[in-house]
């Protein structure tokens, strides 16, 4: 479930992402690489 989210939302960038917005791109990619391994660790 957590790699076809991510999957979905990298492939759908061009839907979403502005680059007026908040966040620059690095900062959006730092965010999803967080959130893509912090949630395939194991507990």
């Amino acid at each position: 479930m957590v790699v076809d989210f991510f999957f979905g939302s990298v492939h759908h960038l061009g839907t979403w992402y502005s680059p007026e917005g908040a966040l620059s791109g690095a900062e959006i990619g730092e965010h999803f690489a967080d959130l893509l391994l912090t949630s395939l660790r194991p507990k």
